[in-house]
């Protein structure tokens, strides 16, 4: 197999297919590191080609080498000026490593060259909410909206920032619950349906969709799943029951102990 996607990437080297063929055949054949080093010498071949660097840094990131993977995306962009996904992923790495003015003028530019317009929403979404500028985060999110009702993602979040800090409650309920029902098993939505409940102070009702997310995620930990576990055990302690209350609060700081 490993021959074959050479061969074809000797025909059309920037034929990203058999790049990831490639990857995968290394990878199963000789272990991810190997298969890092036959992305690196087939890009060190490709310098003028903007994807080929790409992949080349998602498959880095996607493998926590995120400062080569920040010089594979800034050698995409040296090889085509404006090439928006390197732009995005440049500020996805901006973004978690908390530089968010860097992050955001990355983002807008990559906006003005027509990149996905939900995806780059979503990631000003997430800056922004990290910002604290929630009213910007908000719109962000309508904006995905806009171009896509149903977006199960940007419902969750604006339901969210509405709720929590906007004080819209009742809106932040209708988003919710329609994200509940386009994806009947995402834990996001149920969990934020069940705190937006706990919000509205029907305790009850945002038990039992707090109660499903925790059992649904298992033992799953780190920040999301203690929250989980977290917005329970505060209506467990609304609803006077303060044994689950306690437990629940033990079990969200087992999952996430900041």
């Amino acid at each position: 197999a490993q021959a074959s996607f050479e061969s074809a990437l000797r025909q059309n080297p920037a034929h990203l297919g058999a790049l990831g063929g490639l990857y995968r055949a290394v990878a199963a054949q000789k272990g991810v590191p190997a298969a890092l080093e036959a992305l690196r010498r087939h890009a060190a071949g490709q310098p003028k080609s903007a994807r080929v660097q790409h992949y080349f840094g998602e498959r880095l990131l996607a493998n926590g080498r995120r400062d080569e993977a920040r010089r594979a995306f800034q050698a995409a962009l040296d090889a085509e000026p404006g090439f928006s996904e390197a732009e995005v992923s440049l500020a996805r790495l901006d973004l978690a490593a908390g530089n968010l003015d860097a992050a955001r003028k990355r983002l807008n530019s990559a906006l003005n060259r027509a990149a996905d317009p939900i995806v780059v929403h979503s990631i000003l979404a997430a800056l922004e909410t990290q910002a604290k500028n929630i009213d910007a985060a908000a719109d962000h999110y309508r904006k995905v909206l806009e171009i896509a009702p149903a977006n199960v993602n940007a419902l969750t979040n604006l339901s969210y920032l509405l709720g929590e800090y906007l004080g819209r409650e009742d809106e932040a309920l209708n988003l919710a619950q329609k994200a509940k029902e386009a994806e009947p098993d995402n834990l996001d939505a149920t969990s934020v349906v069940g705190w937006i409940y706990y919000r509205k102070g029907i305790y009850n009702t945002a038990a039992q969709y707090l109660k499903e997310a925790v059992s649904k995620q298992g033992s799953a930990t780190g920040p999301t799943a203690a929250f989980r576990h977290c917005y329970l055990g505060l209506t467990y302690l609304k609803l006077g029951d303060v044994e689950m209350g306690v437990a629940s609060l033990r079990q969200a700081l087992a999952a996430g102990p900041d």
